[in-house]
């Protein structure tokens, strides 16, 4: 996962990567957790036909899909490709966005989460494997913070500025 300034001070480019393998039917999420639990938590997550907002009620541990037109609210010139088994998906996210009525603006400070699993064309499920979680909160309008660890090729020759991350 990257992200980098977008095309205005109003928004943050981002860009998830993960195996799915040859599952049309899998997804890759991150979430923003105000702690380090997820629950009650704003969601991206990316199917191959695109990235849709989800939320994480508190105590459920289950992402629901938002509606009412607000599944895509906030997002905006979405790729998403599946190809050899990966899965990767570049957007904008609005630097100011609600997720089930909450703000979840990306100067402030998250707890990251990454992960994976089955899914409908409607919904994800829960995901297949412990989700990988940033060991720090970060502001993901900090473009200089490298939460992760080691930069994968793919991070480096990002153009900077751009945050690398391997969550």
């Amino acid at each position: 996962m990257t992200w980098e300034q977008g095309t205005s001070d109003s928004n943050v480019r981002m860009t998830l990567s993960g195996i799915v393998g040859g599952s049309q039917g899998s997804y890759i999420a991150l979430g923003l957790s105000k702690d380090d639990k997820m629950s009650d938590d704003s969601v991206m997550y990316c199917i191959k036909e695109g990235v849709y907002n989800a939320y994480n009620d508190d105590g459920s541990k289950s992402s629901q899909r938002l509606t009412n037109n607000n599944e895509q609210a906030g997002l905006s010139d979405i790729t998403a490709t599946l190809k050899d088994g990966v899965l990767t998906c570049s957007f904008l996210r609005d630097t100011a966005a609600s997720s089930n009525g909450q703000q979840f603006a990306l100067d402030q400070n998250y707890t990251l989460f990454f992960a994976t699993g089955s899914a409908t064309p409607d919904n994800i499920g829960k995901h297949s494997q412990a989700p990988l979680i940033s060991p720090l909160a970060a502001s993901l309008q900090d473009f200089s913070v490298n939460i992760g660890g080691p930069t994968t090729q793919a991070a480096v020759t990002t153009p900077a500025p751009v945050a690398p991350v391997s969550i």
